[in-house]
């Protein structure tokens, strides 16, 4: 990878950082990925006959969309901390 395709990883990275943890991880994993995945994993039993009731069928979604949002954001920023830490010691 270029020294400029690197700088830019680590400005990704580092703004990830500088969002802050619940940012990160509420915002970016929870609500940004999890209920739209929530709504998808619904569409998705609807359209194959499974869920019937929409309210149901949203709270049985739910809980599996926002848990993986919830470790998909944890994932996120303890990736960006590692790289952010890995680009600090090969600096020095």
């Amino acid at each position: 990878m270029s020294q400029n395709g690197n700088q830019d990883e680590l400005d990704r990275y580092q703004h990830i950082i500088d969002g802050g943890w619940w940012w990160c991880v509420l915002w970016r994993g929870v609500v940004c990925l999890g209920v739209p995945g929530s709504l998808l994993l619904y569409l998705v039993r609807a359209l194959n006959g499974i869920s019937g009731d929409p309210v149901s069928g949203l709270l049985h979604t739910f809980p599996l969309g926002l848990t993986a949002g919830f470790i998909y954001g944890l994932a996120l920023w303890g990736f960006a901390q590692l790289q952010i830490l890995k680009a600090k010691r090969e600096k020095d």
